[in-house]
């Protein structure tokens, strides 16, 4: 028989779904089922990788989040940290920030957002990401933690896309997020998929924070955008 499960790192979930109940059964009942799971084999310490996508306006996926926390808060852990992480870059990915530098450095063009106050990106490294989690998981502390992950800079739609344009030599093409939001909607109504609703709202909606929690694991020069 397997001995007792020590500690919880969850980092899985669904993202960029057309269907608002698939982030419900995954993010938020899958979350429940994994700790109702490791709880019962005597896991008393949980990490959750959730989002600073969180708050009011941010869709199905920052909802399904939000209540996955909820969940979580639910149960008598000794420790559970949350880590709610901003626009991460730099792990060379094909969507998100990651994604607009590629663009930017084989096209070069940048998609320059705005028309909507909600815009806000505090990049993170994918570095500093893993370096600040790990010292928060190595340090538990009782009861529960949450540890906004931004990086140490808020930009707007229009400071993100220049410091792009500057560093790969790219021309900033203005992008008027209400029209995009239309856009998505006539194509949804004729069977086209140009992009999952959840990711303008997660641009627009309200964040959990601005600025990087001021936490022991985050004693460290945090990177500047681009690094």
């Amino acid at each position: 028989m397997p001995g007792p499960i020590g500690l919880t790192v969850h980092l899985a979930g669904l993202t960029h779904s057309d269907a608002g109940a698939a982030y419900e059964q995954v993010n938020h009942q899958g979350t429940l089922r994994l700790a109702q799971a490791v709880y019962a084999r005597g896991c008393r310490r949980f990490v959750y990788v959730s989002t600073r996508c969180v708050g009011p306006g941010c869709g199905a996926y920052g909802e399904s989040k939000r209540r996955a926390e909820e969940a979580l808060r639910g149960f008598a852990w000794e420790s559970l940290l949350i880590l709610r992480p901003a626009e991460v870059y730099g792990a060379g990915g094909a969507e998100g920030i990651d994604g607009l530098l590629r663009l930017a450095a084989t096209r070069h063009v940048v998609p320059l957002l705005f028309g909507h106050p909600g815009v806000r990106f505090a990049p993170l490294h994918c570095d500093d990401f893993v370096r600040a989690g790990a010292a928060a998981i190595a340090r538990p502390r009782p009861g529960v933690t949450v540890l906004e992950l931004c990086g140490p800079e808020s930009l707007s739609g229009a400071a993100l896309a220049m410091r792009i344009a500057r560093r790969h030599a790219a021309l900033p093409v203005p992008v008027w997020l209400p029209a995009v939001g239309a856009l998505g909607r006539a194509s949804r109504a004729l069977g086209l998929r140009l992009f999952s609703p959840d990711q303008l709202e997660r641009l627009t909606g309200a964040k959990s924070a601005e600025r990087p929690s001021d936490d022991p694991a985050l004693d460290f020069e945090l990177s500047r955008f681009p690094a």
